[in-house]
């Protein structure tokens, strides 16, 4: 006798079994639209019409993705993370060839009512990979703001042509993923093209590894140092720093490149994540803080933050605590207000200045 089992028979915790087998563009392609119970499970563990990763899916579902979300209203309204790139599986290229890409020539115009909705585009590249000026062209949208770009390892290579010719003005905060290994092979010069593309970046998000090496050997590039006076707010994954001499090793180095008001102009916000080790690699916290107070003439900051990942000591025992310091100079009085949680310490600066009249 053969059982003949209907979807609906189907548990929800098999679901789950098939889909983590599964990418999840695989899983929405092949499950959606099924019946109600499915989509509300893809809603739920998917990111249905939310999230889209199509990194690695193959061509055919590219393709069909590509015209879902322009069209279908579920994901123009509701997509915040479209995540794009050419790796292994998937062999979508964007041609130079005009013959081939008059469909593509208005692509940023028919991808343009996926911003309203989506705040972050992470793209991924593989190595040397070539980037043509259609596919630049394509994330351009003039008339949408405040969108995040998150860059991984591997960035790919654009011609002189394209930077001369092309801005992305609706990305402000920049991201950069992944560690890399700045002794192998470490080129500045695909991230410079991006910086020239990117005129607007006002935070940017990068790891210690990577920040080192630019404190270290490239001060005096002209368009690192351009993004740089820009930037209003710097997030620095020191998820690296993983004992106290690493720790001894950066810290000067690190925060007298960062207070100089000549290179960081507009900076506000420092924040430093992923900080572990809280009871060898930040045992020297105070004179981090230290350092920051010491020095208050010399940058702009109002908010410094240190974020930790692990508990094996309370940041309670590292003779941090909540306090209210003022320091009253001639010309303005400054207010430092310490806060310490479990899992962070911050510091925020409050200046004000005097104002003195002038008598006859």
């Amino acid at each position: 006798m053969v059982n003949n089992m209907k979807l609906e028979d189907i548990s929800n915790e098999l679901f789950l079994c098939i889909w983590d087998q599964l990418s999840m563009a695989d899983a929405i392609y092949s499950f959606s639209n099924l019946n109600t119970r499915i989509d509300r499970m893809l809603l739920k563990f998917c990111g249905l019409y939310n999230k889209l990763d199509l990194r690695y899916c193959s061509l055919s579902i590219f393709r069909y993705f590509s015209h879902q979300i322009i069209m279908k209203d579920e994901w123009r309204l509701n997509l915040t993370v479209l995540k794009i790139g050419n790796s292994y599986r998937c062999s979508i290229q964007f041609n130079t060839d005009l013959e081939e890409n008059q469909t593509s020539k208005h692509l940023s115009q028919k991808l343009e009512t996926l911003w309203f909705g989506m705040d972050r585009l992470l793209l991924s590249f593989d190595k040397n990979q070539i980037l043509s000026s259609v596919f630049i062209q394509a994330l351009r949208c003039p008339s949408s703001q405040g969108k995040t770009l998150v860059l991984s390892q591997k960035r790919g290579i654009m011609s002189e042509n394209i930077v001369k010719q092309i801005q992305l003005t609706h990305f402000n905060m920049l991201v950069l993923v992944d560690s890399i290994d700045t002794n192998i092979n470490y080129n500045l010069q695909e991230l410079t093209c991006w910086f020239q593309l990117l005129p607007n970046i006002i935070c940017l998000e990068i790891c210690l590894t990577e920040f080192k090496y630019w404190l270290t050997n490239d001060t005096n590039n002209l368009y690192l140092c351009s993004v740089l006076q820009r930037l209003e707010r710097l997030h620095v994954d020191c998820s690296s720093l993983i004992n106290k001499q690493m720790n001894e090793e950066i810290y000067h180095l690190f925060l007298s490149y960062i207070i100089d008001k000549d290179r960081f102009p507009q900076l506000k916000c420092l924040r430093l994540r992923s900080c572990k080790n809280i009871a060898s690699s930040w045992e020297n916290i105070d004179q981090w803080i230290s350092f920051i107070l010491t020095h208050i003439n010399e940058h702009q900051l109002t908010c410094v933050r240190f974020d930790f990942i692990e508990q094996e000591k309370k940041t309670t025992e590292m003779n941090i605590y909540n306090q209210i310091m003022r320091i009253v100079q001639l010309s303005s009085i400054i207010d430092i207000h310490q806060f310490v949680h479990d899992n962070h310490i911050a510091l925020w600066i409050e200046r004000r200045y005097k104002y003195f009249s002038l008598t006859k």
